[in-house]
């Protein structure tokens, strides 16, 4: 199958899936505008600030909670709140430049959690890396891309950003950078060359 074909079936299939969302997670008295910051135009991405928005109220709408941090400090000030509050003994995180501008492995090891990354756990026996993994009660990562229209993370595991991250421990707290939001599913195929997928 050629790209181009692929790309639009892949539209075909975004498309119709928007007449089928699932709703179950909101509340009747704020029904889900599925217009809200939709493109205006094929083929024209909403404003960034739009896509955000949309972002939060889908991730919202699905269970999950969103904290908004204007900046860096304000995101660093923010996960020290969300850490006070979980209070983890050991977190499952990835190697990623956002992680490490909010000082993650620091902001841990103030509160005596146990921080586990590829390059400790690596250090570790397997049983021994396997075990620490399934004690973490708290992951940390980053995201590749992250959907709008659905309040998607995605996700691409690598060593340094295992996808252990996200589904081992109980609870995830996944950095989302406002530029890495798209819209949906197409720019999102778009940006992959088969050959760099794991």
């Amino acid at each position: 199958m050629k790209r181009e074909e692929f790309l639009a079936r892949v539209r075909q299939a975004a498309a119709s899936g928007r007449r089928f969302r699932i709703a179950q997670h909101v509340p009747a008295a704020q029904p889900r505008d599925d217009t809200a910051a939709a493109p205006a135009a094929p083929g024209l991405p909403p404003p960034a600030e739009a896509l955000a928005d949309r972002f939060l109220a889908e991730v919202n709408a699905a269970g999950g909670r969103t904290v908004v941090a204007d900046s860096w400090p304000q995101a660093q000030e923010a996960l020290h709140q969300l850490l006070d509050t979980w209070r983890p003994a050991a977190a499952l995180c990835w190697q990623h430049p956002h992680l490490e501008r909010l000082a993650v492995e620091q902001a841990l090891a103030m509160r005596g959690a146990r921080y586990l990354d590829y390059r400790v756990l690596a250090q570790l026996a397997p049983e021994a890396a396997r075990a620490a993994m399934l004690q973490a009660d708290l992951g940390i990562s980053a995201v590749h891309w992250a959907l709008a229209e659905t309040g998607t993370l995605v996700l691409c595991s690598a060593p340094g950003s295992e996808r252990a991250a996200s589904l081992l421990p109980p609870v995830h707290l996944a950095v989302v950078h406002q530029q890495q939001i798209l819209w949906d599913l197409s720019p999102l195929v778009e940006r992959f060359v088969p050959a760099d997928l794991p």
